[in-house]
């Protein structure tokens, strides 16, 4: 491909390497960067009614892309979430 030329759809989202989530259960990110409101909660394994409360409070990043079209750039939303995340504090202490 030469360059200046932006590459396909296809090719540009497969070289995309983007970082491994610290969100527990979320192990690795989808292959696709953008996904649908349902998709997105079908990966983080919440209900649809979760995602809509989080746009309206934004808790996570939405791109509008129509009037009823929203889509959700993966890596932007675990970055979200991550500053959500509680990390223990202290570690366990014998009495």
């Amino acid at each position: 491909m030469l360059e200046g030329q932006p590459m396909p759809p296809e090719q540009s989202q497969a070289n995309v390497s983007a970082p491994q989530s610290n969100i527990a259960g979320l192990s690795s990110l989808p292959p696709r960067v953008f996904l649908s409101k349902e998709e997105l909660a079908a990966w983080l394994g919440v209900g649809d009614t979760t995602i809509e409360k989080w746009m309206r409070q934004r808790v996570i990043p939405v791109s509008k892309i129509g009037p009823k079209i929203r889509l959700f750039n993966v890596v932007s939303v675990v970055q979200a979430l991550e500053r959500f995340t509680v990390k223990a504090v202290g570690g366990s202490q014998k009495m």
